[in-house]
């Protein structure tokens, strides 16, 4: 699943304002890659109760108990996202750089 989130994700950012989300590909594509980074959180965290209800910021700040580098990324990553879905027009070469982090940290 995370896999195929980041590959739409990468397409989108590929074909640009030509693909089939239009002028909204920039937005599409952050949202998929935060998807694509929620459900690895998820994963990582299956075996603490209650994780799953806790907001996402909570769980980024759980993870840094399993992975104190990878948690500091992933935050950081998560935060952008969310101002590019949010707010702006974010660069394709940003979109990029996020979807390797998320890649690297599901590995």
């Amino acid at each position: 699943m995370i896999a195929g989130l980041l590959e739409a994700a990468r397409a989108a950012v590929d074909r640009g304002p030509t693909g089939p989300w239009g002028g909204a590909w920039g937005t599409a594509a952050a949202l998929l890659i935060r998807q694509a980074l929620e459900t690895s959180v998820n994963a990582k965290l299956a075996r603490f109760p209650g994780a799953r209800s806790a907001p996402m910021a909570a769980r980024l700040g759980a993870l840094r108990g399993l992975d104190r580098d990878g948690s500091v990324e992933l935050a950081a990553t998560w935060s952008w996202l969310s101002g590019a879905i949010h707010g702006g027009e974010p660069l394709p070469e940003a979109l990029r750089d996020a979807a390797t982090v998320v890649e690297k940290y599901t590995a």
